[in-house]
C-alpha cells in the first residue's frame, strides 16, 4: 500500500540515484583496500608507538563502515534493475541482514558490552567533545530501539538461514516495502557518516601526532589481477533471459500455492469450526518442502540475474558472496552437510535435523513410488552426492566471513573476507548454483508426486469431510430460506453460503 503522502520518484530520479551508487562504489572499493592495507601494517609492526591502539581503532571502524556502505549500494542498485516487486524484495531483504551485522559489529545489540565504538571513544577521550559523543550515541540508542527487535532478527534470520516453515519466509518476503527498507537505511547511513565525519576530526587533531609509518601503504598487485580474470560471459543474454523466466513462472506458482494453502483456514474461520486444521495439518505440511523449493529457486534465480545484470568488479563479487551463501544454506536445508547432532549442541533440534531429502522425500519415493519415481529419486541423490563432494560448497569458513562482520573473539572477519572476495571465481560460484538450480527443478517435479503418496488417503478423508460440511450448509441454508420472511437476511445467508461454497470447490 502506498503513502498518499509519498511521491514515487521519477525515471529521472531513479536513474540519477543509481548512477550516484555507481561513482560510490567506484570512490569507496580502493578507500576500502587502501584502509585494510594500513590496518594490515598496523598490526605488522612489532614497535609501539603513540595512540596506535586508537589509529588502529580509526581504521577499523573506517574499513567497516565502507564494506557497509558498498554492501548497501550494491544491494539497491540492484533492486533499481530488478523489473519485478517480488524480485526487488529479494533483493532489499539482504539490507536487514547487512544493517544487523553493522550494527552488531561497530555498537553491539547489548548497552553494556566494550564495543568498538566505546573502545574508540575511551581512546580519544583527549581528541572529541563530550557532546559530540553524546550526540552520536543518542543515534545509536535511537536505531537500537526503532530498528533491532525480535521482528528484525527473525528477518536477518530468514535471510541467512531461511526457515524449516517456508510459509515465515514467504510472510517476510511478501511485506518487505521499498519504503520500510529505504527508511532503514537512511537511519543507519546517518549514524555511520556522523561516526565517519568524527574519526576524520580525530585524524585531523593536531595534537594527534602518528607515527610516520602508519601512513606507508605497500602495494599488491595481485589484487588487479584477479579483477582482469574473474569474469563470466553470458553470450547473447541466454542466461540471463532463463533465469527472467525462471524466476516469474517460480514466483507465480509460489503465489498459488499459498493462496490454495490458506483456503482451509478461511473456511474455518467462516464456519467457526476449529477441529479442521488439525485434521488437515499433515496434508498441509507435506507442502513446505515445495514451498521451500520455489523460494530456493527464486533466490537463486534473481542473485544470478543481479549478477550479469551489474557493472563493477566489486559489485559483482559482493553478490557472488550473496549466491555463495544461498548454495551452503540450500544444500544444507535440501541434503545436508552432517546429519548427526554435534556432540555437546546446545542448538534446537531444528537446526540439525535430517534434510528434506534425506528425512522425507527420497524415502518416500523409495518406499512407495513407481519404478519410474525411483529411477528419478536415485539419479537425484547421485547429483547430490556428486555436490556434497564439493569443498567449495562446505567452506564454512567462507560462509561465516559471508555472513558476518566480527568474530566472536573481537577480531573482524573484513580483512581476511576482502582478499577471499576479491579471488572469488565467479565460473565456479556459478557452476555450483546453476547445478543446484536444476536438482531444486527435478525434485521439485518428484516433490508433487510425494504429495500424491503420502496424502492420497488424507485427501480422500478431507474430501468426504468438505462434502459433508457442504451438505450440512446447503440443507442449513434452505431452511432457514424456507422458513424466514427477512428478505434482507435471506439475500445476505445465499451470499455467504455461495462464497463458502467458492472456497470449498477452489
Amino acid at each position: 500500500m502506498k503513502d498518499n503522502k509519498t511521491k514515487e520518484a521519477t525515471k529521472e530520479q531513479l536513474d540519477y540515484l543509481y548512477n550516484n551508487m555507481g561513482e560510490t562504489i567506484s570512490f569507496m572499493y580502493p578507500s576500502l583496500l587502501n584502509s585494510i592495507r594500513l590496518y594490515n601494517l598496523l598490526i605488522s609492526f612489532e614497535e609501539d608507538f603513540d595512540n596506535k591502539a586508537l589509529l588502529i581503532n580509526i581504521v577499523r571502524i573506517n574499513y567497516q563502515v565502507l564494506f557497509t556502505h558498498l554492501d548497501i549500494a550494491t544491494i539497491f542498485r540492484a533492486e533499481l534493475r530488478a523489473d519485478t516487486p517480488w524480485e526487488k524484495r529479494v533483493h532489499l531483504k539482504y539490507v536487514y541482514a547487512v544493517l544487523t551485522e553493522a550494527f552488531k559489529a561497530l555498537f553491539g545489540f547489548d548497552t553494556n558490552k566494550q564495543t568498538l565504538w566505546k573502545k574508540f571513544c575511551n581512546e580519544a577521550k583527549d581528541f572529541i567533545e563530550e557532546d559530540e559523543r553524546v550526540s552520536i550515541e543518542l543515534q545509536i540508542n535511537q536505531f537500537r530501539n526503532n530498528h533491532l527487535n525480535k521482528t528484525t532478527e527473525d528477518f536477518r534470520n530468514y535471510v541467512v538461514h531461511y526457515d524449516y516453515d517456508p510459509l515465515k519466509v514467504y510472510d517476510f518476503w511478501s511485506v518487505i516495502s521499498e519504503q520500510s527498507v529505504v527508511n532503514l537505511i537512511n537511519s543507519y547511513l546517518a549514524l555511520s557518516l556522523d561516526v565517519w565525519c568524527l574519526i576524520e576530526k580525530v585524524l585531523g587533531n593536531p595534537k594527534l601526532e602518528i607515527n610516520r609509518y602508519a601512513y606507508a601503504s605497500p602495494t599488491f598487485d595481485i589484487l588487479s589481477v584477479f579483477e582482469r580474470i574473474n569474469s563470466f560471459s553470458d553470450k547473447r543474454g541466454k542466461l540471463l533471459g532463463k533465469m527472467k523466466a525462471g524466476v516469474a513462472i517460480y514466483v507465480s506458482s509460489l503465489d498459488s500455492m499459498v493462496k490454495n494453502y490458506r483456503i482451509p483456514t478461511k473456511i474455518e474461520t467462516k464456519l467457526g469450526l476449529d477441529t479442521m486444521m488439525s485434521q488437515m495439518q499433515p496434508f498441509l505440511e507435506s507442502v513446505h518442502p515445495l514451498m521451500l523449493l520455489h523460494l530456493i529457486s527464486i533466490d537463486i534465480g534473481c542473485v544470478i540475474i543481479a549478477y550479469l545484470t551489474s557493472q563493477h568488479y566489486i559489485e559483482k563479487q559482493l553478490i557472488l558472496r550473496h549466491l555463495n551463501v544461498i548454495v551452503y544454506e540450500c544444500f544444507n536445508k535440501l541434503y545436508g552437510f552432517d546429519c548427526v547432532e554435534p556432540e555437546g549442541s546446545k542448538k534446537e533440534k531444528a537446526t540439525w535435523q535430517l534434510s528434506y531429502w534425506k528425512s522425507l522425500l527420497y524415502p518416500t519415493i523409495m518406499d512407495s513410488g513407481s519404478d519410474e519415481w525411483k529411477e528419478k529419486a536415485c539419479n537425484i541423490e547421485s547429483q547430490f552426492q556428486q555436490l556434497a563432494k564439493d569443498s567449495s560448497i562446505k567452506n564454512e569458513k567462507l560462509r561465516l566471513m559471508s555472513v558476518h562482520i566480527r568474530e566472536k573473539n573481537n577480531k573482524d572477519y573484513i580483512p581476511r573476507f576482502l582478499e577471499e572476495l576479491i579471488k572469488m571465481n565467479p565460473i565456479i560460484e556459478m557452476s555450483k548454483a546453476l547445478k543446484l538450480y536444476g536438482i531444486v527443478h527435478d525434485v521439485i517435479k518428484l516433490n508433487k508426486e510425494v504429495i500424491n503418496i503420502q496424502c492420497s488417503k488424507i485427501k480422500a478423508v478431507q474430501d468426504k469431510k468438505l462434502d459433508e460440511i457442504k451438505s450440512n450448509l446447503k440443507s442449513i441454508c434452505s431452511m432457514f430460506l424456507r422458513y424466514s420472511n427477512d428478505e434482507s437476511a435471506k439475500r445476505k445467508v445465499r451470499q455467504t453460503t455461495d462464497e463458502i461454497l467458492s472456497l470449498m470447490d477452489t
